[in-house]
């Protein structure tokens, strides 16, 4: 499918490129929640070559603390990425716990990058004024399976 221009403003960085006859969605390094809404505390679970460029990434202690605190906060998490998918006019086709990601944002003045929510494959993605209302019946229904967790993003979806 071809890119939404209307999703570049959930993550400013990506760009479209030709990849294998077809357009693919390019964008940084982000840190994947597994299959069960956690996000995993070590840096070789992220990278493709082991442990290999841990020593190379000087912020990671810092990230490595964000991770930490932020792995407790996954359905707060999964709310935000929603909303800023719905307020761009959008609705996610293919919500799932490892298309939840956070994405490391430098600031010009901060050493540090603090973790920004926000889903990726955006294969299954359309056009839809009212899609924080389909995803969220979806989450509800599907996703979320401990109560407390149902009655977070509830909470969430009524302070919106």
């Amino acid at each position: 499918q071809s890119f939404r221009p209307g999703l570049r403003c959930m993550v400013t960085s990506a760009a479209v490129d030709p990849l294998a006859g077809r357009e693919a969605l390019v964008v940084p390094f982000a840190f994947c929640f597994n299959v069960n809404g956690r996000l995993s505390s070590s840096l070789s679970s992220y990278l493709p070559c082991d442990d290999l460029f841990g020593s190379e990434m000087k912020h990671w202690p810092d990230i490595h603390s964000q991770l930490l605190a932020l792995s407790a906060d996954a359905v707060k998490l999964l709310f935000t990425a929603v909303v800023r998918v719905a307020d761009a006019g959008y609705r996610h086709n293919d919500i799932k716990w490892e298309h939840l990601a956070l994405l490391p944002v430098f600031a010009f003045k901060s050493s540090t990058p603090r973790l920004e929510p926000i889903l990726v494959d955006l294969a299954d993605v359309e056009k839809d004024p009212n899609g924080l209302k389909a995803m969220a019946a979806f989450i509800l229904d599907s996703m979320l399976h401990i109560e407390s967790d149902k009655q977070e993003f509830t909470k969430l979806l009524l302070q919106k």
